[in-house]
């Protein structure tokens, strides 16, 4: 779970400089909707480049050495319909406004520095793990992933809740992304 608190604190870092006006925004929290768009927007070079760290300590056999496989391409085609709600968030938190031009310059800061931050992180002893994990989720559509990656967001902004609200302390806007807790009820 570290991997994604990190996710979300570079994503709250990038939107900070992107936007000032996100310093004065309301508690609005990206809901899960909109985390699932921004990672299906990133999956596919998070994919890559997992697939670049990891290709020296897993077999030729394993998926991720397999850069032709269709788990690959789907990932591709699934980017282009999450566009518009992962930029519609990202303006959104960044406080951007509506320029598509400016809010795809956005997107494209956010992927050229969360993609190498989070496969630097990755450790050669994790790759098998992480083989693993992708090749559960090859035969589910893309959307199973990042809804599963905005899932685990969630909980994570829930548990985190839970502990400001027990320790009584607020935690620091802008330290974080404001993400949306999980709500069991829905």
């Amino acid at each position: 779970m570290k991997h994604w608190q990190k996710f979300a604190s570079s994503l709250a870092a990038i939107t900070l400089a992107c936007g000032p006006a996100h310093a004065a925004a309301t508690a609005d929290c990206v809901t899960g909707d909109e985390v699932k768009a921004i990672a299906l927007v990133l999956l596919p070079e998070a994919l890559d480049a997992t697939a670049k760290v990891c290709a020296s300590v897993l077999p030729a056999t394993a998926l991720l050495r397999k850069t032709d496989a269709p788990i690959f391409e789907r990932y591709r085609v699934e980017k282009a319909p999450a566009m518009e709600l992962a930029r519609a968030a990202f303006a959104r938190i960044a406080g951007l406004g509506d320029s598509d031009e400016v809010n795809n310059a956005g997107l494209e800061l956010m992927r050229a520095m969360l993609v190498p931050q989070l496969s630097a992180e990755i450790k050669p002893a994790d790759c098998g793990a992480i083989n693993r994990m992708i090749e559960l989720f090859e035969p589910l559509p893309p959307e199973n992933m990042a809804g599963a990656i905005a899932t685990i967001l969630q909980i994570v902004a829930k548990e985190d809740a839970a502990k400001a609200k027990k320790k009584r302390k607020k935690s620091s806007q802008g330290d974080d992304l404001n993400i949306c807790p999980f709500d069991e009820a829905r």
